[in-house]
């Protein structure tokens, strides 16, 4: 009898496994390795003007808080921090842009605020 061990999978094994190097980036940024350490918020600081404000402080809690507990919040941050600098970076200097992104921030900020999340002073 032959004493080592054969992979019932064949070929195919070795064809799933191109194809997860293949698929590398979008498995690391759905499983990254290592904690990130925390950034700023691309977004709201190009709307706000500023890294230190109320509204940023507000979306810092939410993000620490409340996403960070889940998977999906997670995922969502990862993805956030991988968009966000390029779009900053193409229409960050349109006022029509930056006004639009700030009609949707405002409300979502006073919903975070009326849930508990405080405006006050925040360090990361």
């Amino acid at each position: 009898m032959a004493k080592y061990h054969t992979n019932p999978m064949g070929d195919y094994s070795k064809k799933l496994q191109k194809k997860r190097n293949k698929n590398s980036a979008v498995h690391s940024m759905l499983y990254p390795k290592k904690k990130r350490k925390k950034s700023g918020c691309y977004v709201a600081t190009c709307v706000y003007g500023t890294y230190d404000c109320p509204q940023l402080w507000v979306l810092r809690r939410f993000r620490d808080d409340i996403l960070e507990r889940s998977w999906f919040g997670r995922r969502f941050i990862t993805l956030y921090y991988a968009i966000s600098p390029t779009l900053v970076k193409l229409f960050g200097g349109r006022k029509t842009i930056t006004a639009h992104w700030r009609r949707m921030l405002d409300p979502l900020v006073e919903r975070l605020k009326e849930k508990g999340i405080q405006d006050t002073p925040y360090n990361d």
